[in-house]
């Protein structure tokens, strides 16, 4: 690594007490990853690490590093990943894996 060049920490894995499900769909560049209900979403974008829990705001953003499913309190699903789209929209969030291949 040279100087300068940033390193990305993997996310801890957060304690989530979220108990209200959402709908979330993730795709990679070919295939379905994941469809089902968790009760929160952990990720990172360029303001830093976030979660996403049931009546989250709608928005956009660019995701990095990884993406952590929390399908209940104490499962959870870990994706590496170096770029994705993450979209929620009225209580359902949509994630889009591999976008590095066609836009980055």
């Amino acid at each position: 690594m040279s100087d300068g060049e940033a390193t990305v920490k993997p996310l801890e894995h957060p304690k989530i007490k979220a108990t209200i499900p959402f709908s979330v769909i993730v795709y990679d560049y070919k295939t379905l990853v994941y469809k089902g209900t968790v009760v929160a979403i952990s990720s990172r974008n360029d303001k830093g690490p976030f979660n996403v829990l049931a009546a989250h705001t709608n928005f956009i953003t660019v995701i990095e590093n990884q993406l952590i499913l929390h399908i209940d309190p104490e499962h959870s699903r870990f994706l590496p990943l170096e770029k994705g789209i993450m979209r929620v929209f009225d209580q359902y969030v949509e994630v889009y894996l591999g976008i590095e291949r066609r836009f980055f």
